[in-house]
């Protein structure tokens, strides 16, 4: 993984990366928040607590990553929902700071198929 490529991200509005998972690892963890995308109920956007620790990591790091792991499990409904998290960049009416890169996470390379069309075009492709 290039993590050069992944860092180009940084400020920008609407990108994000996709990485293989195992790769995810190779990011800084001091400046990492994982949240896994396993099904509709772990959304973070229900989750305040995710945006407070966004916010904390963010005043401490130059940029953090926000990992979004399995991506390519996630129903259609559930990307559609992050590609506006991609677009907006906001979650619960809470902008995210201009200083995190959302990092998208899935399993091989085979498994780009799964991603929704418009969520694969703004993204950084990393494997």
């Amino acid at each position: 993984m290039n993590k050069d490529l992944i860092d180009l991200c940084r400020n920008t509005n609407a990108l994000c990366a996709i990485i293989i998972k195992n790769e995810s690892d190779k990011l800084q963890s001091n400046k990492a928040i994982k949240i896994n995308l396993h099904n509709e109920e772990c959304l973070l956007f229900d989750e305040p607590m995710a945006l407070y620790k966004i916010k904390q990591k963010s005043t401490k790091n130059d940029y953090i990553y926000l990992i979004l792991d399995n991506l390519d499990l996630a129903s259609v409904n559930l990307q559609e929902k992050l590609l506006h998290l991609v677009k907006d960049r906001e979650i619960c009416g809470q902008y995210l700071p201009s200083n995190c890169i959302i990092v998208f996470t899935v399993n091989n390379k085979q498994k780009l198929v799964n991603i929704i069309p418009e969520l694969y075009n703004l993204s950084f492709t990393v494997i």
